[in-house]
């Protein structure tokens, strides 16, 4: 499941042991490495016009038929300038605008270079957040 660790654990504390959880930032890195399950292996890409993409109002409501929730608008990052961002692999959800902990990562499902002058998109309903029944 691609829900991190560490948030896992928070989750469940929140549900059996009634400890507070405040809603966090949520910003999409992207990631030319597998983040892991605790969000240890994230490599972003540095420089070059890179910077994280604030989620706070680029999904629709959740399913709870579907379990599930997906974007309902375009995903735009920056144009890379000045360099590639080299190969996207990843994406992680983050709990701040840099740095930060890793809430939830998966892989893409089809890996893109992002080369000089271009810009990563994730169109409207490529990116859906699932928990399992």
């Amino acid at each position: 499941m691609p829900i991190t660790d560490a948030y896992a654990a928070s989750l469940l504390d929140l549900l059996v042991n009634g400890v507070a959880l405040a809603a966090p930032n949520r910003h999409l890195a992207l990631s030319t490495a597998d983040p892991t399950s605790d969000g240890s292996g994230l490599a972003e890409p540095v420089g070059n016009g890179y910077a994280r993409v604030d989620l706070a109002t680029l999904f629709g409501a959740a399913s709870s038929a579907t379990r599930d929730v997906t974007t309902d608008t375009l995903i735009s990052f920056p144009t890379a300038s000045g360099g590639s961002w080299g190969t996207i692999t990843h994406w992680a959800i983050m709990d701040a605008g840099s740095g930060g902990n890793a809430i939830w990562e998966d892989a893409l499902t089809t890996p893109k270079t992002v080369a000089d002058g271009e810009t990563f998109e994730i169109p409207v309903g490529d990116l859906t957040l699932s928990l399992p029944p």
